[in-house]
């Protein structure tokens, strides 16, 4: 555990606790940082990765496929927790966002990168490049479900840049087209720009602290998004019959910490926002120590988990 913590999980917690002392220190706002991630350097990270992954088609379908599954089914389980528990729509809308989104971003890509190597990361940024349609679609139905959204959820996926890098990707792939010596390079430097930007946009969010007035559903939510999604994942996994570094990776991306973003969509449709921050801080400081858990045990069973 220890050789999991100091090589995997202590980088990555360095970077960020750097970005909450200098959110402290200087109150420098999040937005700009986070806008050049989502339009500038996500998409540059997601084209680069793509073109040069070496996974094979059959492979990525299946890696889409398990996502898709994955993210249903927790919305599922989400949502008759969050029923059970008693919550009013605007409390099950935040509770559904802040367990069924994993941050496959700006912490998930840099443990897969760490724990798992190049072979991780490529894998990794496939569940990025899922997880980032279905957060700005399913995400924006699940928040604003109490409204006719008609085709709001659609709109919004669009204006992505990251959903265009993911198209402009497979098209390249498929036509087997090369892109020029001088852009692949801009296009790596910025990728490679991206990782340490998203752990000091973690660390700005973990610099604001959590509120404990819903202290019941904010254990259920830590409990469905860092173990029982892991177990979910566990059994995706077997069922579309994932093996290797693509099973770790999607076993470890699946039970990340809370998606930033859902803080986003939570404050634009008035849905629990300050339970989903919290839920979002909580979520990243403990997900440390069950990260570094699971990671140490995917490990010793190897290829056999």
């Amino acid at each position: 555990m220890t050789n999991v913590f100091f090589n995997v999980i202590l980088p990555i917690l360095i970077v960020a606790a750097a970005g909450a002392g200098l959110k402290r220190w200087r109150n420098i706002p999040a937005a700009p940082f986070s806008q050049m991630m989502l339009y500038l350097l996500s998409p540059a990270l997601v084209l680069d990765s793509l073109l040069n992954a070496s996974l094979p088609l059959e492979a990525t379908g299946r890696i889409v496929g398990a996502i898709l599954l994955m993210s249903i089914s927790l919305v599922a389980v989400s949502a008759l927790l969050s029923r059970s528990l008693g919550h009013n729509r605007p409390m099950q809308s935040g509770f559904m966002l802040a367990t069924a989104f994993p941050n496959a971003g700006n912490m998930g890509l840099p443990v897969a990168l760490l724990a798992f190597g190049q072979e991780g990361l490529a894998v990794a940024v496939i569940i990025f490049a899922s997880q980032a349609i279905l957060g700005w679609s399913l995400g924006v139905f699940i928040a604003a479900r109490s409204h006719n959204a008609g085709l709001g959820p659609l709109k919004q996926t669009l204006k992505l840049p990251v959903v265009w890098a993911i198209g402009l990707a497979f098209l390249l792939r498929v036509t087997d087209t090369t892109l020029p010596l001088a852009l692949a390079q801009h296009l790596e430097m910025l990728g490679q720009a991206s990782i340490p930007i998203m752990l000091l946009i973690l660390g700005f969010q973990l610099e604001k602290g959590v509120a404990l007035d819903r202290g019941a559903s904010l254990l259920a939510a830590l409990g469905l998004r860092l173990i029982g999604s892991a177990v979910l994942a566990y059994l995706v996994s077997e069922l579309l019959g994932l093996e290797g570094v693509a099973q770790h990776t999607f076993i470890v991306m699946a039970a990340m910490p809370t998606a930033v973003f859902t803080i986003i969509l939570a404050t634009e449709f008035d849905a629990e926002p300050r339970f989903v921050s919290s839920q979002v801080i909580a979520s990243s400081l403990l997900g440390f120590l069950t990260l570094t858990v699971l990671i140490m045990l995917l490990q010793s069973f190897g290829g056999s988990i």
